[in-house]
């Protein structure tokens, strides 16, 4: 038989244990969604804040090569200027055994004095530019003009170069306006880049050449890899509108190709898995949003991505889901510690609180029982109790009194 003591000591420790586990239930439900809701909200913001700069950053290089343009395009409108001294800044035609010749220079001696005075304006334009690393005017004669000396070393030492061949080149012209290219084997520094071209027209419409600047891989490596989300294991990563990576952590920026060779970069479409090909697709149809996929190691990945038009690309910001969950994992331990020390403490409390309960009744119990096999000669309880169990003491008391009174009278007779 279950003692009133221990039906009490349940009764309590159970009412405690299912107030303080719903409480505890709602709680982290209610911080698990705030801490959710926060993430999103900040991981989307800095994601399209991020990518809004690098936008920016695009758009100013764009702005910079259309510049070059209007000005070589006008410079060529004008009368040829006196030398500038600056010839080491042009790469003349291959003619077969080297650049240039007395022939070329002889045929080509006023187009270098109108781009002497090309190379001065874009070094006003790329000095002080943190991204850019040259800025060059190809022409269609096989000039190349750029403002980096060592670029024109380099370019010297690869026989038969020509800028009309080289994809950038195409490409603007292709596109007919200003245009970045994928990345490619930059064949001055024989590392990844990509460009920011635009053909140059004369006002007659005949072709100048093509214009543009250069933005080492590497450094937009680095600048990616320099963002700081806030948690650990988390990183960013470009992709294209062609699903291309184009800067990645671990991304090889020094390029498996040659520089005259097409460069493959990596295609995240490509993964094998279905929930990131799904992300990747929609990050390439210019969405912001937040999703999440399992990578290969079974860990749930949360990314925030943003597009960035200007390059026809978008930012993408991975987190590890157990680094945000971390906050609510330790507010889970919390309450864990607390459920179980509030439960040894309602056990203490349900036995000392049941036993100022039965403790009486056990007394009144064995008086009773006393009485029962005919012990007459019993004191009466002290009524200090103002509840139930005053009133049975009061009850008891009465018919001790009346037990000995009958006695007495008995005893009389």
């Amino acid at each position: 038989m279950i003692s009133i003591r221990t039906k009490l000591t349940a009764i309590i420790v159970t009412l405690v244990l299912f107030s303080l586990s719903t409480v505890g239930f709602l709680t982290i439900s209610e911080f698990t969604r705030t801490i959710s809701d926060h993430m999103n909200s900040y991981l989307m913001q800095f994601a399209t804040q991020k990518a809004k700069e690098y936008g920016m950053s695009f758009y100013r290089i764009q702005n910079k090569v259309d510049m070059i343009v209007q000005y070589s395009s006008s410079a060529y409108e004008r009368e040829a200027p006196v030398d500038l001294g600056l010839n080491d800044h042009l790469l003349l035609p291959w003619n077969g055994k080297g650049f240039g010749g007395i022939e070329l220079e002889t045929q080509l001696k006023n187009e270098r004095l109108l781009l002497q005075r090309v190379v001065t304006f874009i070094q006003r334009v790329v000095s002080g530019d943190p991204i850019v690393t040259s800025g060059y005017l190809g022409t269609a004669t096989s000039i190349f003009a750029c403002d980096n000396l060592n670029a024109i070393a380099s370019l010297a030492k690869l026989d038969g170069y020509d800028n009309t061949k080289r994809a950038w080149y195409n490409k603007a012209l292709s596109a007919g306006k200003t245009v970045w290219t994928r990345p490619y084997v930059d064949a001055i520094t024989k590392k990844l880049c990509i460009s920011a071209v635009s053909p140059v027209f004369l006002k007659n419409r005949s072709l100048l050449g093509v214009a543009g600047l250069d933005v080492l891989m590497s450094t937009l490596q680095e600048d990616v890899m320099k963002l700081d989300i806030g948690y650990k294991h988390s990183y960013a990563f470009l992709v294209d509108n062609e699903g291309k990576v184009l800067a990645h952590p671990g991304m090889n920026t020094s390029g498996d190709a040659r520089w005259d060779e097409n460069y493959k970069a990596d295609d995240l479409l490509k993964t094998g898995n279905p929930e990131f090909t799904n992300i990747i697709q929609d990050m390439i149809m210019g969405g912001t949003r937040l999703g999440t996929y399992i990578a290969d190691g079974g860990e749930k990945k949360i990314i925030a991505y943003a597009p960035i038009p200007s390059i026809k690309a978008s930012l993408g910001i991975v987190l590890d889901n157990n680094e945000v969950m971390k906050p609510i994992t330790r507010i889970k331990q919390i309450i864990l510690v607390i459920l179980a020390i509030v439960f040894v403490v309602s056990i203490a409390v349900g036995i000392v609180f049941s036993t100022t309960i039965t403790r009486p009744i056990k007394h009144l119990t064995e008086i009773s029982d006393l009485i029962s096999k005919g012990k007459m000669d019993l004191d009466t309880i002290p009524e200090d109790r103002k509840d139930e169990i005053g009133m049975l003491i009061r009850s008891i008391n009465r018919l001790i009194i009346s037990l000995k009174l009958a006695i007495d009278y008995r005893n009389r007779q």
